[in-house]
C-alpha cells in the first residue's frame, strides 16, 4: 500500500520499554510518533456523586438503604477531612442527617473519571427542617467497583455559611 513506508510497526516489548503499560495503538505520521491509548469499553453506568447525594437526603420517602445499595458497594468506605467510617457508620450519618435536613441542592463545579478513578468537586446547600440553611463546598475522590458503584472516597470539606 502506497504510504505506509513511514509507518513501522512497533511491538508491545518496544512499546513497553517506552513506559507504557496501558494497551496502545501506535503508528507514525510525517516522521512523529503517534501513541493513542487504548482503554477496554465496558458498558457500566457513570457514577455520580451528585445523584446519590440527591437520593439519600431529597428521596427521603425511600428508606437510606435503597439508595445506598443504588450507589454503594457493601464495602464502602469513606475519609472526610482524614476521618475514616465503614459503610454502617455512613448509613447511621445519613440517617441521623435526614432527621435534620427538609432538602440539598447540589451544584456540581467539577467531575472526572478515568477508569476506576473518580474526581469532583460540589457545593451542597442543605435547608434544614427549622428553615435554616448551611452550605459547604466539598472536593472528593473515589473508587469506583466494576458495578459502577462507590467502593470509597475521600473528600474534604470546607464550610461556605
Amino acid at each position: 500500500m502506497a504510504g505506509h513506508a513511514d509507518r513501522p510497526t512497533f511491538g508491545a516489548a518496544r512499546l513497553t520499554a517506552l513506559g507504557l503499560r496501558t494497551p496502545v495503538a501506535a503508528h507514525m505520521i510525517r516522521g512523529t510518533l503517534i501513541i493513542t491509548p487504548q482503554f477496554p469499553m465496558r458498558r457500566i453506568r457513570m457514577p455520580s456523586i451528585s445523584a446519590a447525594l440527591y437520593d439519600l437526603l431529597n428521596e427521603q420517602a425511600s428508606p437510606v438503604e435503597d439508595a445506598l445499595e443504588r450507589h454503594f458497594r457493601p464495602e464502602f468506605r469513606q475519609s472526610t477531612n482524614g476521618d475514616w467510617i465503614d459503610r454502617a457508620t455512613f448509613v447511621e450519618q445519613m440517617t441521623v442527617l435526614r432527621s435534620f435536613v427538609d432538602h440539598v441542592e447540589i451544584e456540581v463545579l467539577a467531575e472526572l473519571t478515568q477508569g476506576d478513578s473518580y474526581a469532583e468537586r460540589h457545593v451542597l446547600t442543605a435547608t434544614q427542617r427549622d428553615g435554616g440553611t448551611a452550605s459547604q463546598e466539598v472536593f472528593l475522590f473515589g473508587v469506583i467497583a466494576e458495578d459502577g458503584r462507590f467502593a470509597s472516597l475521600e473528600e474534604l470539606v470546607r464550610p461556605l455559611s
